[in-house]
């Protein structure tokens, strides 16, 4: 994320002054939920008129559960579909065909006291989704990686095959 904000020229330090207040609201990573989402604040102009929207990414067959939209070529919100999901399969098949690992971003802009005044606290042992989690996000993309094999990984392997 860090690399991507810097190829566009962005100030990671500054977006988190301007949108994270000292008492953010994140729904932490765990291998169960395989996502992470975050609150942030000073949106400007939103969908229901507060200024607060949550942000999710994770693995994509996670985070695409909880979108019913996402934003076409002209940054237009738009229904899913069953053929746009067609599609998103097709993208997340050929991004696995070729070695890559893929994570999907998504957002939804929040009602004022949606999930409750905190936006629904974090489960804590965060196993499961947050009522503002399950729906009406809206897919923004979807990002191959590559993991990268520590230096370790390959003499650790050949030491297992030979035990």
């Amino acid at each position: 994320m860090m690399f991507m904000l810097k190829k566009m020229n962005q100030s990671l330090e500054a977006i988190r002054t301007k949108h994270l207040t000292d008492n953010y609201i994140r729904f932490q990573f765990s291998s169960k939920r395989k996502r992470m989402s975050t609150v942030v604040e000073n949106c400007g102009e939103t969908e229901h008129g507060y200024d607060r929207r949550i942000h999710m990414k994770g693995a994509s067959e996670q985070v695409i559960k909880s979108c019913d939209y996402y934003l076409d070529e002209n940054e237009q919100k738009q229904k899913l579909d069953d053929r746009v999901n067609g599609v998103i399969d097709e993208i997340i098949n050929d991004y696995a065909s070729n070695s890559l690992r893929t994570i999907a971003f998504a957002f939804k802009d929040l009602k004022e006291n949606e999930g409750g005044a905190t936006h629904e606290d974090p489960d804590p042992e965060g196993s499961c989704l947050n009522e503002v989690e399950v729906n009406g996000y809206t897919l923004l993309c979807i990002v191959g990686i590559r993991d990268v094999v520590r230096e370790e990984v390959p003499g650790a392997v050949k030491q297992c095959q030979n035990a």
